[in-house]
């Protein structure tokens, strides 16, 4: 009897220790995959042309809930090749930054570089994929680093915005 419950306990040690390892070694994907959606609102276009707009967006998926905000800086929208046909006009990303606020009030941020490029239809519709760098976070993600990758579209008719945020964390 003593011999089947050491057997049991030894099970159940081997259970609580090796499997957890062996799923963070066995993880492939991203750490963080959630769909994005919620509005975007421009903020001010000044003399050039240059526009600053404020993302509220709720974030589900892994990793949780959330709720992000964020602003996007970028430059006038000029006829550019390097868009797909269906979205002639194209833009560089001046800049953009993001937080998520999760319900225990752990953060996580992140950032992109200038060089992104957001492209857009003469009708409004814009479409983005734009990959930055983890720039920190609280709680559960303290001391968080890494690379996201955002892509999105939103229709200018009604400021809703929807997509995909992607990142691994190191």
């Amino acid at each position: 009897m003593k011999a089947r419950i050491f057997i049991a306990f030894a099970a159940l040690a081997l259970a609580v220790v090796a499997v957890p390892v062996a799923q963070a070694w066995w993880h492939t994907g991203p750490d963080v995959d959630q769909r994005l959606s919620g509005s975007t609102h421009v903020v001010d276009v000044d003399e050039s042309g240059n526009t600053t707009s404020l993302l509220l967006l709720q974030a589900k998926g892994q990793r949780g809930k959330a709720n992000a905000t964020g602003r996007i800086f970028w430059g006038p929208l000029v006829p550019d090749e390097r868009c797909h046909p269906e979205f002639p006009l194209g833009a560089d990303i001046i800049s953009l930054e993001w937080v998520e606020t999760y319900s225990n009030g752990s953060l996580l941020t992140g950032n992109a570089p200038e060089g992104g490029l957001l492209c857009a239809t003469f009708e409004g519709l814009i479409a983005a994929e734009i990959h930055g760098d983890i720039s920190g976070g609280t709680g559960r993600f303290e001391g968080a680093s890494g690379i996201w990758t955002v892509v999105a579209t939103t229709p200018a008719e009604n400021q809703g915005i929807t997509g995909t945020l992607t990142a691994d964390l190191y």
